[in-house]
C-alpha cells in the first residue's frame, strides 16, 4: 500500500502470458520444458466479451494492467 502497488500484479512482475492455439500447447510446453522454463496452461479463450478470472472459485473481473508492477517504482 505505501509504494501503490497491486500484489497480485506484483506477483505477476516478469511472468509471459501468450495465447496459442490448444492443439500446439503441448509443443509449446515441451519446448520450454527442455530449456527449463517453467510454463503452464492456465486458461482458454472462449466467445463473450472481457477477460474473467477464478478467485476463491468464484469468476471474478480481471485486473489489467498496461504496464509491469515493478516498473511503476521510481
Amino acid at each position: 500500500a505505501h509504494f501503490g502497488l497491486r500484489p497480485l500484479g506484483l506477483i505477476a512482475s516478469g511472468a509471459l502470458l501468450l495465447t496459442i492455439a490448444g492443439d500446439r500447447a503441448p509443443a509449446l510446453l515441451g519446448a520450454f520444458r527442455r530449456r527449463r522454463i517453467p510454463a503452464a496452461v492456465i486458461g482458454a479463450v472462449t466467445t463473450g466479451r472481457g477477460v474473467m478470472a477464478y478467485r476463491g472459485g468464484r469468476r471474478v473481473a480481471f485486473q489489467w494492467s498496461s504496464r509491469d508492477e515493478l516498473t511503476r517504482l521510481r
